[in-house]
């Protein structure tokens, strides 16, 4: 794919989203293409010229000519229904910051840190199904188990119990709704 292919890419995802311009449901299959062929790396922009960004990242987040001006939680709302395209925007998405010079102990920190490397997120729990459990991964893929589901038979999540489902409603019940309950279990 040539730079004025990536641009003309990156502008019809962008136009995509911006202006509901096509079908929503090829974004994920144009971000595919767009992740696969690096196209953020080195595209033509109409009006703009070559322009060249660091990772996914910023061609999400940095203003139009540039990039697309867009909250990445939007984006990966827009693809959360591929878990394949969810492995690879994960993987593309990594913010690595690189090492840090010295910490206040004076030692060099040579680790690489990264954003969002665990968690509950959709894309976190495809990723890791991928990685360490590819035959429920596939299921996943599918569309015969849900990646919560998948996650739970892997072991790296668990279901919760009636009592954690019971505290984590009544957290968020209302005053009406907590008297009530308590007037049902007292019966």
């Amino acid at each position: 794919m040539n730079d004025i292919e990536k641009g003309q890419l990156c502008d019809s995802v962008m136009s995509a989203i911006h202006h509901g311009l096509g079908n929503l449901e090829t974004i994920p299959a144009l971000l595919r293409r767009i992740i696969e062929n690096r196209a953020w790396e080195c595209r033509q922009v109409k009006m703009r010229g070559v322009v060249q960004l660091a990772n996914l990242r910023e061609l999400i987040t940095k203003e139009p000519m540039e990039g697309w001006g867009e909250n990445p939680e939007r984006i990966e709302g827009l693809i959360k229904h591929d878990p394949e395209v969810l492995v690879l925007w994960r993987e593309a998405m990594k913010e690595k910051t690189g090492p840090k010079l010295k910490g206040d102990d004076g030692l060099c920190n040579n680790i690489t840190e990264t954003k969002g490397t665990t968690g509950t997120s959709r894309s976190y729990t495809v990723s890791r199904l991928q990685r360490e459990a590819p035959e429920l991964f596939a299921q996943v893929v599918a569309g015969t188990l849900s990646a919560n589901a998948a996650a739970i038979q892997a072991g790296f999540r668990k279901k919760p119990t009636a009592l954690e489902m019971l505290l984590k409603a009544w957290k968020v019940a209302t005053d009406d709704d907590r008297r009530l309950f308590l007037l049902e279990i007292n019966k």
